[in-house]
C-alpha cells in the first residue's frame, strides 16, 4: 500500500504527467469530433465510449495536478454549473465539456495546444480529402443555392465543415509561426481561398481566409517596417546625427485603453444580448418570421384558402417526416429524396388519414384529412415541366423553392433531387424534436381543425 501512495505522490509532483492527461483527453474529443463532420464510418458506441473517457482524463488532470485561488475556483466552479445547467435543460453537453477542457488546460503550454490542434486536423481533413478523390468515402456535391455549378464537400458531411477546417487550420499555422510568413505563404493562402470559393462555394469562409492573410499580412509589413526604423535609428546614433522621436499622445493612449476595455467586455455584453433577444421572442412575434397571410402568399396559388395554406404545412411535415424518422444520435434516416416520390407518398397519406378517421376523430385530432386531400384533388396533374401552382408538381416546387430559399434544402429541379442542409438537421436535432418544443408542433397541427375551412 504504502509503494502505490509513492508512485501516486510521485505521479502527481511531475508537471508532464498533467500535460499527458490533458493532450489524452483533448486529443480523443478532437479527433472524434473532427472525424464526426467526415464521411468515415464510425461507431457511435465507440465515440461515446471515447468521449467519456475524454472527460474522466481532462477531470483527472483539473482534481491530481491543478490548484486555484478562491476567485479562481469560484470562477471555474460556476462555469462548470453553467454548463451542467445547460445540459439539464436542453440535452446539449457540448459547453459543459468546452468548459472542463477550458479550464484543464491550465499551465499547459498554448503553443503545444495549437500545435496537437493543427496536426489532428491536417491528419483527419487531410486523410478525408484523398479518400474522397481515390473513391474510399463518398465526395458529396450539393447544388449552389445561387445557381454557381455544383458544391463540393471533399470527404466531409457538408461543404463548409471542410471549409472551416482549412480555414481553422490557417488560422492556427498563422498564429504559429507568423513571424516565418514569407510572400509566397500570402499568395497560396489566397490560393486556397480561390478554391475554395470556386469548388465549396463557401462564401464566408473565403472572405475568412482572405481577411486572415490581410491581417497577418498588414502585421508583417509594419513589423519589417519598425525593424527597419531600429536599424535606421542606430545608424543615426552612430552618426551622431540629430533623432526626432514622436512620442504617443494622450489621446492615443486613452482609446488604446478604452478599446482594450470594450474588447474586453465586448463577449459578455454580446453573449447577454443574445439571450435577452431569445427569451423575449413570442410565436406571434412576426418581425423575424413569416405571417401567416405573407406564407399563403409565397406557398399558395392565388385566392387561395385556408385548405390550401394548411396542404402546404402538411407537406411540410411529410417531408420533415420522411427524412427524421429514425432513432439514435440524429432523427435522420435517409439522405435524400426525389420530389415524385414525396408527391406520391403525400397523396398516400392524405387518403390514407381521410379513409380511416372519420370527419369527427379528424376533429379530435387535429388533422382534417378530408379537407387538405380535397384541395390536393384539385389541383391538376401536369408534366414535370409545368411548375404553376395550380398543378400538384408546380404547389409541390413553389413549397421547395421556399425552403431552399431558407437554406433548409437543397433542390435540383432538373433531377428532382431533394437534400437537407445542415442547418434543417441541427433544427430537427436539436429544437424542433426536443420534448420541450413537442407540444407546440402539436399545437401548431390542432390549428388546422380550429380554425374555420
Amino acid at each position: 500500500m504504502e509503494v502505490l501512495v509513492e508512485k501516486y505522490k510521485r505521479f502527481v509532483r511531475d508537471p508532464c504527467n498533467g500535460e499527458v492527461l490533458f493532450f489524452g483527453g483533448f486529443i480523443l474529443y478532437i479527433f472524434w469530433k473532427m472525424i464526426r463532420t467526415t464521411m468515415f464510418p464510425y461507431s457511435e458506441t465507440v465515440f461515446q465510449t471515447c468521449l467519456i473517457l475524454s472527460v474522466v482524463l481532462l477531470a483527472g488532470k483539473i482534481f491530481l495536478f491543478d490548484s486555484y485561488t478562491v476567485k479562481m475556483f469560484m470562477a471555474v466552479a460556476a462555469m462548470l454549473a453553467c454548463g451542467l445547467l445547460i445540459a439539464m435543460a436542453s440535452g446539449y453537453l457540448w459547453p459543459f465539456i468546452w468548459v472542463l477542457m477550458i479550464a484543464a488546460a491550465k499551465d499547459v503550454p498554448f503553443g503545444k495546444i495549437l500545435r496537437v490542434h493543427l496536426l489532428i486536423g491536417a491528419v483527419v481533413v487531410g486523410l478525408a480529402f484523398c479518400a474522397s478523390l481515390l473513391g474510399v468515402i463518398e465526395n458529396l456535391a450539393y447544388p449552389a443555392t445561387d445557381g454557381r455549378g455544383i458544391r463540393y464537400s471533399f470527404g466531409c458531411i457538408y461543404t463548409t465543415d471542410f471549409a472551416a477546417h482549412l480555414f481553422f487550420m490557417l488560422l492556427t499555422a498563422y498564429y504559429l509561426y507568423h513571424k516565418k510568413m514569407r510572400w509566397f505563404h500570402y499568395i497560396g493562402t489566397c490560393v486556397i481561398a480561390g478554391v475554395i470559393y470556386y469548388y465549396c462555394n463557401a462564401k464566408l469562409d473565403t472572405i475568412c481566409i482572405l481577411l486572415l492573410a490581410a491581417v497577418f499580412g498588414i502585421y508583417h509589413i509594419m513589423r519589417w517596417q519598425r525593424e527597419r526604423e531600429q536599424i535606421q535609428t542606430s545608424d543615426m546614433e552612430v552618426r551622431n546625427m540629430q533623432l526626432i522621436l514622436f512620442k504617443r499622445t494622450k489621446a492615443c493612449l486613452t482609446l488604446k485603453k478604452l478599446l482594450g476595455r470594450l474588447a474586453f467586455i465586448s463577449l459578455s455584453v454580446v453573449s447577454l444580448a443574445m439571450y435577452l433577444l431569445t427569451s423575449a421572442y413570442r410565436e406571434e412575434n412576426e418581425f423575424l418570421g413569416f405571417s401567416k397571410v405573407e406564407l399563403k402568399k409565397l406557398l399558395c396559388k392565388s385566392q387561395a384558402t385556408d385548405k390550401d395554406y394548411y396542404l402546404s404545412q402538411f407537406i411540410i411535415l411529410t417531408l420533415l417526416v420522411e427524412f427524421y424518422d429514425g432513432q439514435g444520435q440524429s432523427a435522420k434516416s435517409r439522405d435524400f429524396i426525389r420530389a415524385g416520390e414525396l408527391q406520391n407518398i403525400i397523396s398516400e397519406r392524405l387518403k390514407e388519414g381521410a379513409s380511416y378517421y372519420d370527419e369527427q376523430e379528424q376533429q379530435q385530432l387535429g388533422i382534417a384529412y378530408q379537407n387538405m386531400l380535397e384541395a390536393f384533388e384539385s389541383l391538376r396533374s401536369s408534366d414535370r415541366m409545368n411548375r404553376q401552382k395550380t398543378t400538384k408538381e408546380g404547389f409541390l416546387s413553389g413549397i421547395l423553392k421556399f425552403l431552399q430559399d431558407q437554406q433548409l434544402i437543397d433542390y435540383i429541379e432538373e433531377d428532382e433531387m431533394i437534400w437537407t442542409t445542415k442547418k434543417l438537421d441541427q433544427l430537427m436535432d436539436y429544437y424542433l424534436l426536443s420534448q420541450n418544443n413537442f407540444k407546440r408542433v402539436q399545437q401548431i397541427l390542432k390549428e388546422v381543425s380550429d380554425e374555420p375551412h
